[in-house]
């Protein structure tokens, strides 16, 4: 049975707003950038006049141009890559002009490896393969490495400034098809989902994470804590390993352990009964255990979220895996948790592993960070599947507000949190997962939601159209 819903679908009502920028000076920068791969795919929504001269949308550089999207004074929209010895091996133009003032969404993809490339235009290939300055794409070999810078709104000079507006913005280094995921055939944005980045993983959920290399690898920085609760939440995956040693997810400490996330071995000889196992351990400021929890066997490589909380002042703790109570109330080695007073003042919080001991993590972090309260509810972090959902960064309405330290990919280094970014250590890779390096649904750079870090905003740019 065909639904009416199937035959007129709702109008659009998704609105976002958009940047303006003053066709002179205004575009976001982001300046350092290691850039990977010969796969590129840009998406923006714009809305413009007539331009004095070729504008850029977003380009994108790394010695040479990966990708440029610009408008030149007829209103054609340019989609341009070169390679590694600056050949153009890609110049896509469209047919038709779309400097007539209204909102309009484009979405160029380049695969230098095959040698294949889309660009849609409000749902329609748009392709001028008779223009005169058109170049089918080709194999070839993009620039690469830590050279790189992102520009939106003009060129990487800076120069060629838009006189227009930019919303719905961002890039991936990889090669996506899926248009109609993004925006409707008039143009309009769809919602994005901003957890597992399910667009821009042609459909498929990836909960974006960090590889930590188990050598040297960590994030590390001090805040000051206060109270006495603690509650976070980290999403994890450890495959088998025989070092007969444990590892630390998360850690937070002085002198004594303020709250240790910690896996051990399959051959952990000391404490045989937690071989394979997540303990969660809390000690008071005299460095007594006063709560060590236990979950069953999770060196299987499965990714997990993990929901902790502590509270010394009613000796309550919370310990969830995929929506599920993992503690494992019976279990010999088990440290029921008891009030307590937790060291407060200058702590050291690491990802990955645990200050002058060490004890790195080898496997994937992400969805990472921690509060000093406590009475959170698991179910407003995950399914009961464990998939994470998504978090308010503005009311932090999940965390109660702000959080200390919060990145949803385990970037630590882009701390949303408000104690500051930690400092990097060893070889951390990453996000996987399908994380574009820039996303803003209303072009706003300095606000970015992708793995690159905000972007530097120059010039005149304000507030534009859109209604949410």
């Amino acid at each position: 049975m065909t639904n009416l819903t199937d035959l007129f679908p709702a109008v659009p009502t998704y609105t976002p707003a958009m940047m303006e920028f003053d066709g002179s000076s205004g575009y976001y920068n982001k300046g350092t950038l290691t850039t990977t791969g010969n796969k590129v795919t840009a998406i923006a929504s714009f809305e413009c006049g007539t331009q004095a001269a070729t504008a850029y949308v977003m380009y994108l550089t790394a010695t040479h141009q990966r990708c440029a999207v610009l408008i030149d004074t007829a209103g054609k929209v340019f989609c341009v890559s070169a390679n590694s010895v600056n050949t153009v091996i890609c110049r896509l133009i469209t047919a038709n002009s779309y400097d007539d003032g209204l909102r309009h969404t484009v979405m160029y993809s380049f695969d230098a490896d095959t040698g294949v490339a889309i660009l849609i235009v409000d749902g329609i290939s748009d392709i001028d393969t008779g223009h005169g300055s058109y170049v089918a794409p080709t194999t070839g070999t993009l620039s690469t490495g830590a050279s790189g810078s992102y520009n939106v709104g003009a060129s990487n000079v800076p120069a060629n400034y838009l006189n227009g507006q930019i919303g719905f913005c961002g890039h991936r280094e990889a090669y996506l098809t899926n248009w109609s995921d993004f925006f409707y055939t008039d143009g309009s944005p769809r919602q994005l989902d901003t957890i597992g980045w399910t667009q821009w993983n042609a459909g498929t959920f990836q909960t974006p994470m960090m590889t930590f290399d188990g050598s040297t690898a960590g994030y590390v920085d001090t805040y000051t804590s206060a109270g006495n609760k603690e509650s976070g939440v980290v999403r994890f995956s450890r495959s088998t390993f025989s070092t007969n040693d444990y590892e630390v997810i998360y850690s937070i400490s002085d002198t004594y352990q303020r709250l240790l996330i910690i896996v051990f071995s399959d051959d952990y000889a000391a404490a045989t009964l937690r071989q394979g196992r997540v303990q969660m351990q809390v000690m008071n400021s005299a460095g007594t255990v006063i709560c060590r929890l236990i979950s069953p066997v999770v060196t299987d490589g499965n990714v997990r979220t993990l929901k902790w909380e502590f509270d010394g002042d009613t000796g309550q703790a919370v310990f969830f895996i995929n929506g599920v109570d993992a503690d494992q109330t019976g279990h010999a080695d088990r440290i029921a948790p008891t009030t307590g007073t937790l060291e407060t003042g200058s702590m050291q919080v690491a990802v990955g592993y645990w200050g002058a001991s060490g004890k790195h993590f080898e496997g994937d972090i992400g969805f990472c960070g921690h509060r000093d309260t406590s009475d959170l509810d698991w179910s407003d972090f995950m399914q009961a599947d464990g998939t994470p959902k998504e978090i308010d960064e503005i009311g932090w309405k999940q965390w109660g507000g702000q959080p200390l330290f919060w990145n949803k990919g385990g970037l630590m280094t882009d701390n949303a949190g408000s104690a500051g970014v930690m400092t990097k250590n060893g070889t951390i890779t990453g996000p996987s997962g399908g994380w574009p390096l820039f996303w803003n649904e209303h072009g706003q750079g300095s606000n970015n939601q992708g793995s690159a870090g905000d972007m530097t905003e120059n010039g005149l740019i304000v507030v534009g159209n859109g209604g949410n």
